[in-house]
């Protein structure tokens, strides 16, 4: 985390309205009684007074579901890798309303996949994406 910074709760409406112009913006919107983090298309989608935890955590954003890596070919006689797949930049990103504790996890999943053993794909999503904490007003179990 390179800097901290607080924005009053009254401030928010007005930040995320700038922010959609210039980014993607994912945040926890509810949807029949759950919390999910999805891409909103304005500040009037979001809950940013949910509880808990959110259903999925927000690092399925850096590890999609599924993802083509490389191609290949095989027949009865061999395997042939046609190519590995350019890392692709998916477009800058904010993603609002995380809990302390996904941040944290977060930054564990940094030293692992931007350490030692670095892959290209998380490290392309996490450099291209604002984290924006939301702080727990009442701790869960």
């Amino acid at each position: 985390m390179k800097e901290t910074l607080t924005i009053s709760k009254d401030d928010v409406t007005e930040l995320l309205q700038r922010l959609l112009d210039s980014f993607q913006v994912i945040g926890p919107v509810s949807t029949e009684g759950q919390v999910l983090f999805k891409r909103v298309s304005g500040p009037e989608e979001l809950d940013l007074e949910y509880r808990g935890h959110t259903v999925l955590p927000p690092k399925r954003f850096f590890f999609p579901e599924k993802e083509v890596l490389f191609t290949y070919e095989k027949t009865d006689d061999e395997v042939r890798l046609y190519d590995w797949l350019e890392v692709v930049e998916e477009g800058r990103r904010i993603l609002i309303g995380v809990r302390p504790c996904d941040i944290a996890s977060l930054k564990c999943l940094d030293k692992v996949f931007m350490g030692e053993y670095n892959d290209p794909y998380y490290e392309a999503r996490r450099r291209t994406t604002v984290i924006i904490g939301l702080t727990c007003n009442e701790p869960e179990d």
